[in-house]
């Protein structure tokens, strides 16, 4: 590998484009391509400021840069509906990828969604923000954002309402955006869903959804039911029609949890999980405890700070990505080499190989990962040196491929600021 400042990449691997060192510039997760279908332009969110977490007053300029050309910043807008890990939710829109893009923002007090057509400047506003949306560019589905704010699931600042902190608000639930005539359903409320799962309200216990995640086609969705509170809280995981039909429960066993997920295809899709340890069952458990809460408490906002995360991940055990066929079962454990540790996780289209990351190790440096999952090897394609950790404001790789899938695109924080890196990859060294 070969050194860059705070950087080390592969030699078969090129830095192509790296936005401004001086300024913040961040795209959000890692489900979606912030390239266009032509490969001329990359979005992303700028930011003024660094080292916290998004104020109600903050906004962020939305716009992209130019590819292969003078790489020259144009602002589209600003929005105030964001965050440091998902951003507005900003994305291409479909079915060309090209001329439109989507993302939140806040109006009138609520939450809003703006369509921008590139080319023309013309902007089309949707009463409703998005969440995940369906490749024809016709709909999208979501989460109730001002429920958010209540809940562990990432959220916005602007707006607090609290008639919408509640264990279980009657009107919660995930609902489906209709992006032509901006109207909107709901397909599965909270309520509706512990009563269909028999899952019993014990009067303490809070329930809530996150992390909503189309399949390729956009024919099924997975999504999160997460239970506890803001400090502890339980995952199950689950798939539903388009219509939040035919819920499928993901197998697992009571002592393990889940974190990130990525679709392989239509019908297949892997979760990493990992076992929950003694201490952790202890402080998730419902009995109330006020040694619970000192130690929670001391944990959080004393400890976790100081503690690596590749310390956890070696502690862990038996940590994997379960790769499941939707509707059918678990049919493999994916944990060779580093895929024991937590990462971000995405597919080429054949599904032959997987990208990914990993939180900082101990010498605070993320890995990204190029997963060959056929022949079981891993390609170390760089490593970047992490400035913020085990915060809200931390810069995860959340890596990415271009639509051509010729390039990996990452957020990083090697320098004091967010930063976006185009990485061109030599694909003959690893096909």
């Amino acid at each position: 590998m070969k050194a860059i400042d705070n950087k080390i990449l592969a030699k078969e691997v090129e830095v192509v484009f790296e936005s401004p060192e001086d300024t913040s510039f961040f795209f959000g997760y890692y489900n979606y391509s912030p390239i266009n279908k032509k490969g001329t332009k990359l979005l992303a969110h700028k930011a003024n400021f660094e080292g916290r977490m998004p104020k109600a007053s903050d906004k962020v300029e939305i716009g992209f840069f130019d590819l292969g050309k003078n790489n020259k910043w144009h602002k589209l807008g600003q929005s105030n509906a964001f965050n440091w890990q998902q951003g507005a939710m900003l994305q291409w829109l479909g079915p060309d990828f090209n001329a439109k893009l989507i993302f939140n923002d806040v109006e009138n007090g609520r939450f809003v969604s703006r369509i921008v057509n590139v080319e023309t400047n013309e902007i089309k506003t949707i009463p409703h923000a998005v969440y995940g949306v369906s490749p024809d560019g016709k709909f999208a589905i979501s989460l109730n954002f001002e429920r958010c704010y209540w809940t562990r699931a990432y959220n916005y600042a602007p707006i607090v309402d609290d008639s919408w902190n509640k264990r279980i608000p009657d009107e919660d639930g995930i609902v489906k955006i209709n992006l032509q005539t901006g109207d909107k359903e709901t397909i599965i409320t909270i309520k509706d869903f512990l009563k269909a799962q028999g899952i019993d309200d014990d009067g303490i216990t809070a329930h809530w959804f996150e992390h909503i995640m189309l399949n390729p086609e956009a024919t099924r969705f997975a999504f999160y039911h997460r239970y506890g509170n803001k400090k502890a809280y339980l995952t199950r995981f689950y798939t539903a029609d388009i219509n939040g039909k035919s819920i499928w429960k993901h197998p697992a066993q009571e002592d393990e949890r889940f974190s990130h997920l990525a679709w392989r295809d239509n019908e297949h899709y892997v979760l990493f999980t990992y076992p929950r340890t003694n201490i952790s069952k202890w402080i998730g458990s419902k009995k109330k405890s006020y040694t619970k809460d000192f130690i929670r408490y001391f944990y959080r906002r004393i400890l976790k700070p100081f503690i690596k995360q590749g310390t956890f991940n070696k502690t862990v055990g038996n940590s994997h990505y379960a790769l499941t066929r939707d509707r059918f079962g678990i049919i493999e454990k994916i944990n060779f080499g580093m895929l024991s540790k937590d990462g971000h996780p995405s597919f080429t289209n054949d599904g032959r190989f997987m990208l990914t990351d990993t939180y900082q190790d101990e010498k605070n440096y993320r890995w990204l990962l190029l997963c060959d999952l056929g022949k079981k090897k891993i390609f170390k394609l760089g490593k970047f040196y992490s400035t913020y950790n085990n915060c809200g404001w931390r810069a995860d790789l959340h890596p990415r491929f271009s639509p051509n899938e010729e390039l990996v695109i990452i957020d990083s924080a090697h320098t004091q600021n967010h930063q976006m890196l185009v990485l061109k990859v030599n694909w003959k060294k690893y096909k």
